[in-house]
């Protein structure tokens, strides 16, 4: 009996280019940020606003949680002109009085007890307001949305959404407590002003809203300078950099758009990039000026800090990725 032929299934050259990048696409934006000091990890959106920046609450040498702030992407953009300074902050301070809602979601990292973790917010709100009324309200809201599940043990997530009336309304995992009235811009200031309580999620905001250039310029000059800003931006810690594309981003156009290689290039490679840099500088000193092919072939990486080999990998593959690409009068088709 003859064997019927096993079907063969062919796709063309640019199916499998999309298909890849969609593949590196949903890699790099599954997470956003990741706070390094804690490894806790910050989705790109939540309920359609967008991540400004992470940084970690620390007590002594105790980091005690994670915190990320998301609001609207209008007033994220309004930033990308701003210098890279502490000082941009107070513009972005100013303009978050007039967004409709910024939420500030705090993930645990080390258990705390109900009424400590209440007392411990409410103190860093006091220098902030008159208004103790409303500070006793937060501090109520806060101890009795921990006390039902006995303490605020890692993974626990207490948000903070800071509405258009200028109220507080707390959630704990999910479930809404209550509001606090008249403390939005005293809440925004534990995190945002000159004496916050985290310092890394200061210059974690500045770092990744502020001169951030467009992506509509289709000018090779429009194009440099958009790779120097970001590369500035993405690589102020580390090593490692995103190093510009070897041809320009029209240059594969029709199987791939210039607005298709700008998102894999100037986004998706350089959030992988910051990701590693991040995940690097809260890593033991011996591996933090190790390259990406050094990471990857770390098999202590491997096993002890996953995430940071997978991102790793990630830069890898989109890095072999780009240097395979070219144009058609270059060889390519």
């Amino acid at each position: 009996m003859r064997r019927s032929p096993t079907p063969t299934t062919h796709f063309s050259s640019s199916s499998l280019v999309t298909l890849f990048l969609l593949l590196c696409c949903r890699a790099a934006t599954v997470h956003a940020l990741t706070d390094p000091a804690t490894t806790i990890q910050f989705d790109d959106t939540r309920d359609g606003l967008s991540l400004f920046g992470v940084g970690c609450r620390k007590k002594g040498p105790i980091k005690v949680y994670s915190v990320g702030m998301y609001s609207d992407a209008g007033t994220k953009e309004s930033l990308a002109t701003q210098p890279k300074s502490t000082s941009s902050l107070a513009a972005l301070r100013n303009a978050l009085q007039s967004t409709p809602l910024t939420t500030f979601v705090l993930k645990m990292n080390f258990k705390v007890g109900a009424e400590k973790m209440a007392e411990a917010i409410a103190e860093s709100v006091i220098p902030r307001t008159s208004n103790m009324g409303a500070v006793d309200t937060l501090k109520r809201l806060i101890a009795d949305g921990v006390a039902a599940k006995g303490a605020a043990t890692p993974g626990t997530v207490l948000t903070f959404d800071c509405t258009s009336d200028g109220s507080v309304k707390v959630s704990v995992d999910g479930r809404e407590v209550g509001s606090a009235p008249d403390l939005c811009q005293a809440f925004t200031g534990v995190f945002l002003d000159d004496k916050a309580v985290s310092p890394s999620f200061r210059e974690s905001v500045v770092d990744n809203c502020c001169e951030v250039s467009g992506t509509g310029e289709s000018s090779e000059a429009g194009s440099a300078t958009s790779s120097s800003q970001a590369s500035h931006f993405w690589q102020r810690k580390s090593n490692l950099k995103v190093p510009q594309l070897p041809y320009k981003y029209s240059a594969l156009q029709p199987v791939i758009s210039e607005k298709t290689m700008r998102l894999i290039h100037e986004e998706n490679y350089a959030k992988c990039i910051s990701n590693v840099n991040q995940l690097l500088n809260d890593c033991e000193p011996k591996h933090r000026k190790l390259s990406i092919e050094k990471i990857i072939s770390n098999s202590e990486i491997r096993q002890s800090n996953p995430e940071l080999y997978n991102n790793a990998g990630q830069c890898y593959n989109l890095n072999f990725f780009f240097k395979c690409m070219k144009s058609k009068g270059e060889g390519g088709e």
